[in-house]
């Protein structure tokens, strides 16, 4: 039988997975982190504007999992990722491959799974 590696996004997501499950009946601290992250002038993908007027009253796992997969190697992105997973108290992060994710920028796909 041939061995093969998990990517490297799979151990942190795991634990991202156990940390969420402490805001599965109630996300209001999982969104200020998101605003906290916000306001302190690193973009949050798809949240920022609804953070700043303040409409963001929930999230789903779904979503929060979209925001860290959005653009890999954008330095906003790395910003994000970092801040976030700090909040979550999820430490030792280090460069994450995203291998298995379909991403595309500017419509052209940048990793070897979508070309």
């Amino acid at each position: 039988m041939v061995k093969r590696n998990k990517p490297s996004w799979v151990a942190l997501y795991n634990k991202l997975s156990h940390k969420l499950l402490d805001y599965k009946d109630d996300r209001t601290e999982l969104v200020a982190s998101l605003k906290e992250i916000n306001q302190s002038g690193i973009s949050v993908p798809f949240l920022s504007e609804k953070l700043k007027d303040n409409t963001l009253k929930d999230i789903d796992p779904f979503t929060l999992y979209l925001c860290l997969c959005k653009h890999p190697g954008s330095k906003n992105i790395e910003a994000f990722r970092h801040a976030f997973y700090k909040a979550m108290g999820i430490e030792s992060v280090r460069e994450i491959q995203y291998d298995l994710f379909p991403h595309f920028v500017e419509n052209k796909p940048i990793n070897k799974f979508n070309k």
